[in-house]
This record gives structure tokens, C-alpha cells and sequence, in this order.
């Protein structure tokens, strides 16, 4: 060992306060989930040197106490804060982290407990409940016992890599006190499976839960780290599957809830959805969540009649929320096109989490094609957006079906139709900056211009304080700003703070927002994070 190594050693032991301060990583959240009605003891996964560390979250909901231990925060939710997800991030006067999810749930939270993967050995739970749990060690399976009654309908549903960023394709199977499979499920929401299924008799029921990994390697075998977390609900209640219509607006608030034991209940969203909510649609006493927009546009749901034989008429813009409730079904929606109107249709329903492989396609009223569109890529089964210009006026047919003629409670999906007008997006790199005091941070934006959009924009920094300046600057659709801008922060105060970027077209009064997609979520940050070192 060299005499430089063995100094510095020797100074980090003696005087730890020495050690070289560097922005916090937040990784991950264990337990990844909190209830109502006290504080929760939350691990955090990641590097905090030097702790304490500030915990900021995405919106108002949360008190947040960091203590003295590194890296364990008390959560507790506040009495109104909206069910679903929320993002927190991890500050110091270095820099700041990167958000992370957490949930807050509707029901009572159970934490797993090892050893549960041997006969007998399970954790025994209580109906209804969120277990929240991690498959750490090697080829790891978590078990939970149930108790069902002859007749009940159990429901084992589980948040993973589609809300989390879990990096693991779960399995689920359910088995009787023998060890006989009754049910199993792998991929029914993205990567995170979901079993449905009535007791054949009553007694005690076993749910497995094991995992392979996203990206398969060449074990062949059961996997599990440290980041494989997870909330599995375990319900013999109400259980919602999804919302009818899969969107609100302006006064059309109400949604019909779908799933078991809801028959015919409804909600109405009074206030807006806050845009960092991810679009989780979650409510108090009631397992399970929608995936849900809060746009601008009509929303209507298809009726049980749109068939070919009688196609369900459409208004634009319209927001259709529908089911391909079986086999080789299709729904069949007519629109009155314009000639030489531009259109833009599209459907989803794995981006949503649910079972449908939608395909897509366009009829004149003598049922010629006029366009299909199935697959967006090798990897995503949503169709994508079809673009069609009108050549005459009169009616088209849009058609919605499974590519394989499948269908189920479970293929549900959302179209939506709009003229096609011009319009750009923005799109940062990161979610967090930091400023070193004498030097300028330039942030690069991506300007992503839709149907033909050709305007200068203006793209702007929000909410920096005095003592920091950042001029404006123009995307150009005439020469290389077209597609990307750099703004530059200059100035010497330090500040710790949610900024965001806006983009303003000339003649359009209404602002974009720049957005950053968090990897291995669905979740797009509107807010940047900035600390500035200052002097």
C-alpha cells in the first residue's frame, strides 16, 4: 500500500468529516408503499454521504422526518393526501438525486418477513391487505396463507416493474395446503402478473411469488436481488380493474369503477388530477387502481351495439374507452371526415396495463382499407397514432380489435380521435442539475415538432430566484434549433429548488411544459431540480 493510500486512510478514520461530499443517489425505497394513520419506518437504497439528507417530494401529501440513522426517514400521510403514487428525491448542498416512487395506499400494509419460502414456513396474512416485500436473496420465493370461503372470489395483484421500476417478471401461482397449483399468472399488467380466481372449497391458500429477470440471461432460473420490490394485494373484496370512461375533463368528471364487487358504483373526480400522479386512479377502503387522463377532450365509452352493423357514431375530438369483451370481437366507431382534414387515431391498451394486443384500422363505407396499423415496434403493442388526410367528405370507419382475435374482461382499451393540428413537445435529459459557482450550466432541450408545427418557439426557464439569470431562447425552425436549444444559468447564489422550462409558439397562447421520462417508470417529470453550489 503506498503512503499516500495509507494517509488518506488514516485522516478518513481520525477526522471522518474529511470525506469528499457528493450529491445523494436515491436508488430505490423499501418498504416501497405506505398506509394511513402513523409514521412508516422507509429504508432508503442508495449513497448519502454525508447524512442527513433533505427528502423532497412531487407534491403536498407527505411529512417526511429524516433521523439520525442513515438512510431511514419516518413517512407518514397526511389525512387528505390523495391514494397513489409519489416521487421523492434525495438532497444535499452537493446536488440532488434523481425521484423514486413511493405509494401511498388504500388498504392495511403488511411487511414480509424472512424465512417464507419453505412448506409451512409462509407469512400468514389477513384479508384485505398490501404485502410490501423484496425478493433479495437467491432464487428467493415469497409465500403468503390466506383464508378463503368456498365461493369467495380472491384476487393477487402485483405492483413491480410497471409503477416501481422493478427490474423482474414476476410469477404468481396460488396453491392449496397440498401444494396443488390452483392458479398462476405471469404477464397480465406489462411484466407484473395478476390472478383472479373463486375458491373451489374453503380452507387455507398459499400465493407464490417468484421472478425472472426482465432481461433474460443464461441461467435459466429463478432470480432476485436487492431491487426486486414489490406491493402484492391480496383481496376477497372490492377490487378495481379499471374506470369507465379511462378519462375525465373540464365537468365531465364522473367515472363508472369496474371490477370485482362494484357493480354499478360511481365516482365523480371533483377536482383536477395532479399531473404528478402518474395517471394512477386509486380510492380509499377499495384495492386495486385505473390508469386514468385528465385531458382536454370529450371522453365517451363504446356501447355494448358498435359492431359493423351498427357502427357508434363519434364526435371530434373524442376519447373512447372500451373492452373487447370476446373473441374476435371488433368495435366499430364512424367519423364524419372532412376532405382535406388531417386526423389523428390512436388506441392503447398495454401502455395502460392491460391485456389487449389492439390493432387498428380504417374503412370507406364500401369497407375497403384505407390504413392499418398493428404493432408501433417489436416491442410495444399498441398500435401507435394512424395519420389520415380525408380525400372526400363523408363517413369512415375506425375498427378496434385484438390482433389475435382474443378478447376478455381485461382488453380494455382507449382510442382516441383528433384533427391533427401542429404542436411540439419538450424533452430534458435529466430531472436534476447542478451548478458549480463559477461556472455556467448549460441544460440541452429537445424540441420534438408534430404536424407540420413550424412556428419559432421560445423556451424559457421558470422560477429562478434573483441572483441567477437564464436568457431565453428560440427554437428556429429554419436552421439547426429546429430540433434542440440550450439554456445557460449564470450567476453565484447558492439555491435549492423546483424550477420548471416552458416552451411558448408564436400566435398560441398556451404553454408547453418540458418533460423528463424517469427510466423504468411511466412517470414523466414536469419539474426539474436545481442546486446551485453558489460562491
Amino acid at each position: 500500500m503506498s503512503v499516500l493510500r495509507i494517509c488518506m486512510t488514516i485522516a478518513v478514520a481520525v477526522f471522518p468529516s474529511l470525506v469528499i461530499a457528493a450529491p445523494p443517489s436515491l436508488t430505490q425505497l423499501f418498504p416501497a408503499g405506505i398506509g394511513r394513520g402513523g409514521a412508516y419506518r422507509v429504508q432508503l437504497e442508495g449513497t448519502f454521504d454525508p447524512w442527513p439528507v433533505e427528502i423532497v417530494a412531487d407534491r403536498d401529501g407527505l411529512d417526511i422526518e429524516v433521523t439520525e440513522e442513515k438512510g431511514v426517514v419516518n413517512i407518514t400521510a397526511k389525512a387528505d393526501a390523495p391514494s397513489g403514487v409519489y416521487y421523492l428525491r434525495a438532497v444535499n448542498a452537493e446536488g440532488a438525486s434523481t425521484l423514486r416512487p413511493i405509494v401511498v395506499g388504500t388498504l392495511a400494509n403488511f411487511t414480509e418477513s424472512e424465512p417464507n419460502h419453505e412448506q409451512g414456513g409462509w407469512n400468514e396474512v389477513d384479508l384485505p391487505v398490501t404485502v410490501n416485500g423484496k425478493l433479495a436473496s437467491s432464487a428467493d420465493v415469497d409465500q403468503f396463507s390466506v383464508v378463503l370461503d368456498k365461493g369467495q372470489t380472491f384476487i393477487a395483484a402485483l405492483q413491480g416493474n410497471r409503477i416501481l421500476g422493478s427490474p423482474m417478471d414476476a410469477i404468481i401461482q396460488v396453491a392449496d395446503e397440498r401444494g396443488f397449483i390452483i392458479a398462476q399468472n405471469d404477464d397480465e399488467r406489462g411484466y407484473d402478473p395478476m390472478v383472479s380466481f373463486t375458491a373451489p372449497h374453503s380452507g387455507t391458500f398459499v400465493v407464490r411469488l417468484f421472478a425472472f429477470p426482465v432481461k433474460p440471461n443464461s441461467s435459466i432460473a429463478f432470480s432476485a436481488q436487492g431491487s426486486y420490490i414489490y406491493r402484492l394485494t391480496l383481496t376477497n373484496q372490492a377490487y378495481l380493474q379499471y374506470t369507465l370512461p379511462l378519462g375525465v375533463s373540464g365537468e365531465q368528471r364522473e367515472v363508472e369503477l369496474v371490477g370485482a364487487s362494484l357493480q354499478g358504483v360511481k365516482k365523480s373526480l371533483d377536482t383536477p388530477m395532479p399531473k404528478s400522479a402518474a395517471g394512477m386512479l386509486m380510492f380509499v377502503g377499495v384495492a386495486g387502481e385505473s390508469d386514468i387522463v385528465d385531458s382536454g377532450i370529450a371522453h365517451a365509452v363504446a356501447t355494448m351495439e358498435s359492431s359493423k352493423e351498427t357502427p357508434q357514431g363519434i364526435s371530434v375530438p373524442t376519447s373512447v374507452s372500451g373492452v373487447i369483451e370476446a373473441p374476435s370481437d371488433v368495435d366499430v366507431f364512424k367519423l364524419d371526415a372532412v376532405k382535406d382534414e388531417q386526423y389523428e387515431i390512436s388506441v392503447e391498451s398495454r401502455k395502460l396495463g392491460f391485456a389487449a394486443d389492439a390493432h387498428l384500422e380504417l374503412f370507406n363505407p364500401d369497407g375497403k382499407s384505407l390504413t392499418v396499423k398493428d404493432d408501433e415496434s417489436g416491442s410495444e403493442y399498441d398500435p401507435g397514432t394512424i395519420t389520415y388526410k380525408a380525400t372526400v367528405d363523408g363517413p369512415i370507419f375506425v375498427h378496434v380489435r385484438d390482433a389475435f382475435r382474443h378478447g376478455g374482461p381485461r382488453h380494455v382499451y382507449r382510442l382516441t380521435i383528433q384533427k391533427s393540428t401542429p404542436r411540439y413537445t419538450l424533452e430534458l435529459a435529466a430531472d436534476t442539475y447542478t451548478k458549480k459557482a463559477a461556472e455556467a450550466l448549460e441544460i440541452p432541450v429537445t424540441v420534438t415538432r408534430l404536424a407540420g408545427e413550424a412556428s419559432k418557439i421560445n423556451v424559457a426557464i421558470d422560477g429562478l430566484p434573483e441572483g441567477l439569470t437564464c436568457a431565453a431562447v428560440v427554437s428556429d425552425p429554419g436552421n439547426d434549433s429546429k430540433a434542440k436549444v440550450t439554456l445557460k444559468i449564470e450567476g453565484a447564489l447558492a439555491f435549492k429548488g423546483a424550477l420548471s422550462i416552458t416552451g411558448s409558439a408564436e400566435g398560441k397562447e398556451e404553454k408547453v411544459i418540458a418533460t423528463h421520462s424517469l427510466v423504468g417508470t411511466h412517470y414523466r417529470a414536469s419539474l426539474l431540480y436545481l442546486v446551485s453550489l453558489g460562491e
